[in-house]
């Protein structure tokens, strides 16, 4: 198995609502179902020839070509076909509403056909992945297709506070917000797809991540740096996002399940 993932910037006129492009290449031979690990991302992703099944509960089903997928709080599972070649396109989640009138919370947890949202971006996306090599040049030809979408679009008051308070780093976003604390959570949920306390404990899961793939990096330095309140805390949040113990993804760091975890993050 070989894969290569490559990320770059959109734009500085996009960037208030998208993260980042990114290209996922790789060869498989009579690959499995691969884990998934959340990242909190919602991408918009294109392949460029032939799509991955996935996991949908009890069913296995087969990604729409071009399509949208919302959040995961959990592990998803997905089979790559022998050769994979795919774009991405991660979204801040706010904009979700204005680029497909789709809250992001509508879109948690579920893979969608992009045709059935906004068929006009489907066709461009098609047009841009069959007339370009996906290479980081192709960012070029992205951002033009997407500022022609949000160009004439504004973001809300309330939108415009709650995003620049989350763009910044080491912030209690309720220390910032003026209104009760049901109405925080009713607004936090409506722009950022999750509730305030998932977003937390998904903030927490990806400092988590980052220290867990250093090996001299105890439980107990992870829980305490990572800001859970212990070790067990630390497990047992770990295991809910993931779905198997810190202890558990250490040792499948070797197996090729996790090798998929990294895409668009």
């Amino acid at each position: 198995m070989s894969a290569q993932l490559i990320q770059f910037s959109p734009s500085k006129e996009l960037s208030a609502f998208v993260k980042r492009y990114w290209i996922y290449k790789g060869s498989f031979q009579n690959a499995d179902f691969m884990r998934i690990l959340p990242f909190g991302a919602i991408d918009i992703i294109a392949h460029k020839n032939v799509s991955m099944e996935y996991k949908c509960g009890s069913q296995i089903k087969k990604e729409p070509l071009i399509f949208i997928e919302g959040q995961y709080l959990g592990p998803s599972f997905k089979k790559p076909a022998e050769q994979c070649e795919f774009l991405g396109i991660t979204l801040h989640p706010w904009a979700t509403k204005y680029l497909l009138d789709s809250p992001a919370a509508e879109l948690t947890g579920h893979v969608v056909d992009i045709e059935l949202i906004n068929r006009k971006l489907k066709a461009q996306l098609c047009m841009i992945i069959d007339r370009y090599p996906l290479t980081e040049s192709i960012g070029e030809h992205l951002d033009i297709m997407l500022t022609s979408f949000f160009s004439k679009l504004e973001l809300s008051k309330s939108h415009k506070n709650l995003v620049k308070i989350s763009l910044s780093s080491g912030i209690d976003l309720r220390s910032h917000w003026s209104q009760t604390s049901r109405s925080f959570q009713i607004k936090f949920k409506e722009i950022f797809g999750i509730t305030w306390r998932q977003h937390n404990n998904k903030k927490r899961f990806l400092k988590a991540m980052d220290l867990i793939n250093k090996p001299d990096v105890s439980y107990a330095e992870i829980a305490y740096k990572a800001g859970y309140y212990d070790q067990a805390h630390f497990i047992r949040q770990f295991k809910e996002f993931a779905g198997l113990t810190p202890g558990s993804y250490r040792k499948s760091k070797a197996n090729t399940m996790v090798e998929l975890t990294a895409l668009g993050h």
